[in-house]
């Protein structure tokens, strides 16, 4: 595979930066000097050159300096600026051609350094460069400060006098940053890597063909200024250790929020697609408003609905849709929330099932262990779900926020208490609490202070419920309503991301807000899009469809290729015999009616007879045509089942480790890109 350095760096990358001129070089140069000094002769190496400007600076400052560069575009422009100052060698870093102990100084500056595929590749650089150096010389590397650009990424910018689009972000395993540069009139498209390639050496990622966004028919609510805040030690204790963590800690902060009840394997592909939402929105606004904002995930493990939770589904090695299923919950089992479903003995045959699914490749070990590592026996399926998500995203800056922890709900009680005293249009309330068929939803007995579980017809007074919530407050939860509000309590939220339906009902809860004087977040539909391989792309490209067609009913695309296939006057035929069918009972249907009209029922049935078998023989046709279309068909259902398995949309099916298995940790960097360019055109 090419290296990306290698064609790069033309004179077109020389127009992206007009910013970097001389002046910023003597400043650069200056700033070096103040830390290492040179005499007049020394001979100073500049390593990765590029258009001369420091080395025409460190010239002028007496050194005899030697510029060292890949590309011949940039050696021209060195050549033009340092005006014979200054020697210039064309040639690769990793193999350089000085004698030992040639230069007092090597400078390596505008991070030029870093672009190799294996680390090995970077030390044996370094290596050679202090194998330039003289006895007492000294080497000076311009690079990044890693923390200051986890704090600071701006992740999009566009020059709109150059049509340029710069897009950046960090990759998943939170080490490199990713710089995209797009000169949309030329058409271009390159990616920049600050230290390493974020993708597999031999260009597993090149596979996707591409990430599409399908927007969310929703308008975003204006982001509010919000209240930075602290967060309660409590709150801190219920969220996983990480980077997103340890920022929630350091002092006041904003927040950007969403969440999910946990499942099988992370879930359906939308789980991710919102965390990475909240990810790209957070570094959109701390960009913009200079505080911190920090992307947090509630992870729902109160929730109850079993049968959605405990399965997942994948693309099996021939492409099929695969499910995996954990176990089920018998009908009469109280409905426990997921934090008190333990994953037990049957989480090994689900994983052995995911294993005999997924098709071989350098990536699916990696996927295993990662899945193994977080769904234990030993675990349940919140702490499992909240596991896996952490190791997945929490190096992106991601909290994860175990919702269901007891000090979670410490935290959360005194708030679910005073949601006790509000009634719903549907007359309950909007707290639930564990009782003798699991979570329950609680109705206030008129106007007294007892209440009574939905389902099973417990009673509790107040007084019982609030020894519950200082006891074992983890049997106590919010509905959907009261959810939001309490995590607005929680967090300094100023925004929640959230999927269609979640934008549908979440303006219901702004009575709660009001009553419990708590400040509402801004509702922001989530990013929503489908991951779209090259083989797929390869079908639609040949039968010139989008992903839209496959949206119909299952069948409805294939009846309309085979349709295209009936012989032109067969087809013709056809149209003419049902047409001839119906003017022709239209007239005896009036002619009919005139002579008995108690006869006219008959001839209504002998006309949708004549139809039906005329639709009987174009059906038949169509079958005999299909069966000859099997390449095209076998086509069309695989496309199908990446594109919409069992006719739902791939984000609301498939498991996001169907695709990592396949491309690696740099398919979440290419899903990234898109969702950066989302939050930006919030």
């Amino acid at each position: 595979m090419t290296e990306w350095f290698k064609h790069w760096f033309g004179e077109e990358y020389h127009d992206l930066y007009p910013h970097r001129d001389d002046e910023d070089a003597r400043r650069a140069v200056a700033l070096i000097r103040s830390a290492v000094t040179w005499n007049n002769g020394d001979r100073i190496l500049d390593l990765a050159c590029g258009p001369g400007r420091h080395a025409a600076e460190l010239a002028r400052g007496g050194g005899r300096v030697i510029g060292f560069d890949l590309s011949r575009a940039m050696l021209r422009r060195a050549h033009d600026r340092t005006c014979g100052t200054a020697g210039l060698v064309r040639g690769d870093m990793r193999a350089l051609p000085f004698r030992a102990g040639s230069f007092a100084l090597a400078v390596n500056l505008f991070t030029s350094f870093g672009y190799f595929l294996d680390d090995d590749e970077h030390r044996r650089v370094v290596q050679q460069v202090a194998a330039t150096l003289a006895p007492g010389g000294h080497f000076v590397l311009d690079y990044l400060n890693a923390e200051y650009v986890r704090r600071t990424l701006n992740v999009i910018e566009q020059t709109t006098s150059q049509d340029v689009i710069v897009t950046r972000r960090i990759d998943s395993a939170n080490r490199f940053v990713i710089k995209e540069i797009e000169l949309r009139a030329e058409g271009r498209r390159c990616r920049r890597r600050a230290l390493d390639t974020a993708g597999d050496p031999r260009g597993r990622s090149s596979m996707i063909a591409r990430i599409l966004s399908t927007p969310i028919a929703a308008a975003a609510e204006k982001i509010p200024a919000g209240k930075r805040g602290r967060v309660s030690p409590d709150v801190l204790a219920a969220v996983l250790p990480g980077p997103g963590r340890d920022r929630l800690a350091a002092g006041d902060v904003l927040a950007v929020t969403t969440g999910q009840q946990p499942g099988l394997f992370t879930g359906p592909l939308y789980t991710v697609h919102k965390a990475l939402s909240a990810i790209a929105l957070a570094r959109r606004l701390e960009h913009e408003r200079g505080v911190p904002v920090v992307p947090v995930f509630w992870v729902a493990g109160d929730d109850h609905d079993f049968a959605e939770a405990n399965h997942a589904w994948v693309l099996g090695r021939d492409n099929d849709p695969v499910k995996i299923v954990l176990r089920e919950r018998p009908h009469e089992a109280p409905q426990l929330p997921l934090f008190r479903e333990s994953l037990g003995p049957d989480i090994r045959a689900a994983l052995d099932a995911l294993d005999k699914a997924l098709p071989d490749s350098e990536c699916k070990p990696d996927v295993r262990q990662w899945l193994e590592s977080t769904y234990q026996p030993d675990t349940n399926l919140a702490d499992a779900g909240a596991a896996a998500l952490q190791q997945l995203l929490g190096g992106r800056g991601l909290a994860v926020f175990r919702a269901h922890d007891r000090s979670a709900k410490r935290a959360a009680a005194p708030w679910i208490l005073r949601g006790l005293g509000e009634t719903l249009t549907d007359g309950l309330t909007p707290v639930m609490v564990e009782g003798r068929l699991g979570r329950d939803r609680l109705r206030r007995d008129g106007g007294g202070s007892d209440y009574i579980t939905r389902r099973s017809g417990e009673r509790l007074t107040r007084g019982q419920l609030e020894q519950i919530a200082a006891d074992t407050p983890e049997r106590l939860s919010p509905n959907v309503l009261l959810r939001p509000v309490i995590e607005a309590a929680l967090f300094p939220t100023v925004a929640y991301v959230g999927g269609p339906g979640e934008m549908e009902y979440l303006p219901e809860a702004a009575p709660l807000f009001a009553s419990l004087g708590v400040a509402p977040q801004a509702h922001v539909p989530r990013w929503s899009g489908l991951i779209i391989e090259a083989r797929v792309d390869k079908v639609l490209q040949k039968h010139g469809l989008t992903p839209a067609d496959f949206e119909s009913a299952p069948g409805v695309l294939e009846a309309r290729f085979a349709q295209a296939d009936l012989p032109p006057e067969l087809a013709a035929s056809l149209r003419e015999l049902r047409n001839d069918v119906e003017a022709r009972f239209a007239r005896v249907s009036g002619e009919v009616a005139q002579l008995d009209p108690t006869l006219e029922r008959t001839v209504q049935s002998a006309r949708n007879a004549a139809l039906a078998g005329t639709n009987e023989i174009e059906k038949k046709l169509l079958a005999s045509v299909k069966r000859t279309q099997g390449t095209v068909l076998s086509q069309l259902a695989r496309a199908r089942a990446a594109l919409a398995p069992g006719g739902k949309p791939q984000e609301r099916v498939l498991t996001v480790a169907s695709f990592l298995a396949r491309y690696s940790g740099s398919l979440l960097d290419e899903i990234d890109v898109e969702v950066a360019r989302w939050a930006a055109g919030l």
